[in-house]
């Protein structure tokens, strides 16, 4: 049984408002892709689409508008719909989620 690799990549970079996914991202296996474009839709053709728990959209790293999230620090996530096609390899390990990642202060835990 082949496994599928799961490449969920967040697009806290805002590569592109035209809902596609961009060429560079390598869609075999792809399972959701998500540019954040003021929009917490799954552009890839899955439309696992997210659900916005109190994050707000900000500028990315490029200072382009609305294509990043902001999280409050506390209680605000995105969550991802439950689905069989991307929990068999959260289970098995198989997977991928890319990022960029801005702190705001230098006192942070990670869990």
């Amino acid at each position: 049984m082949k496994k599928q690799l799961l490449n969920i990549a967040f697009g806290l970079l805002g590569f592109s408002l035209s809902a596609q996914v961009p060429n560079y991202i390598p869609t075999n296996g792809l399972v959701a892709y998500y540019p954040f474009d003021n929009t917490y839709n799954d552009v890839s053709a899955n439309s696992y689409h997210a659900t916005n728990n109190g994050t707000t959209f900000t500028f990315d790293r490029n200072n382009n508008t609305t294509s990043a999230l902001f999280f409050n620090g506390t209680n605000a996530y995105v969550d991802l719909p439950n689905t069989t096609t991307y929990n068999a390899d959260f289970n098995s390990f198989n997977f991928s989620i890319g990022a960029w990642v801005k702190l705001n202060t230098g006192n942070v835990g990670l869990s």
